[in-house]
């Protein structure tokens, strides 16, 4: 009987075990799919963020490298006089060197680090590559610990596998020693009808 109980109680623990295992791995399941959408939301925003980043860009770019329309009437009209008289032409030269042009400089004013959007933009893209490059280890960690919990979850159900098998051999063979057991004892009475009585008492 005491192997008996021992053996439930060890098919009690590994169903326990097993029960846990598949908790965890349930839970570790419902974890990387909360992370993947976690990542999807992320790839989102990179993507806007890519986005606005480029229409600044751009932005930027025509305000630097951008014609102011006054500047070029005036260098069509010295064009012109230039073509039709070397003199005119030479005055126009004159007037533009030593007449500043109103409203528009070539020098751009000085951009802070802080406030400029092409770096806030590359600040906030670094900040969220540093979020996916987290968001990443920790799946890669996760899926790591879910195939450990996988693994140990078919050890597991290996070993009650093999723990079932042992003990249905351990019934038979009880079974089959408790037959010849009562076969035995059928064979000793049938030999000990002819014996005396006395000799029955002395036996028994």
């Amino acid at each position: 009987m005491e192997p008996e109980h021992r053996r439930g109680s060890d098919e009690s623990l590994t169903s326990a075990t097993e029960s846990d295992l598949v908790a965890k791995v349930n839970k570790l399941s419902s974890v990387l799919l909360g992370t993947s959408s976690n990542v999807t939301v992320l790839n989102e925003r990179l993507t806007e963020y890519q986005r606005s980043h480029e229409v600044a860009l751009n932005e930027i770019r025509r305000t630097v490298s951008g014609e102011d329309p006054q500047e070029g009437v005036s260098r069509n009209d010295n064009e012109m006089a230039t073509h039709s008289s070397p003199l005119a032409g030479r005055r126009a030269m004159l007037e533009k060197e030593s007449t500043p042009r109103n409203g528009h400089h070539h020098q751009t004013p000085p951009v802070t680090g802080d406030r400029s959007p092409i770096n806030t933009l590359v600040s906030l893209l670094g900040e969220k590559d540093m979020s996916l490059t987290s968001l990443h280890k920790e799946v890669t960690s996760l899926r790591s610990e879910l195939d450990r919990t996988k693994a140990e979850l078919r050890q597991v159900k290996g070993e009650l596998a093999r723990d079932k098998e042992n003990t249905i051999a351990f019934r038979k063979t009880v079974h089959v020693q408790l037959r010849k057991n009562i076969d035995m004892v059928n064979r000793l009475i049938e030999h000990s009808r002819g014996l005396p009585a006395s000799v029955k008492r002395a036996i028994l």
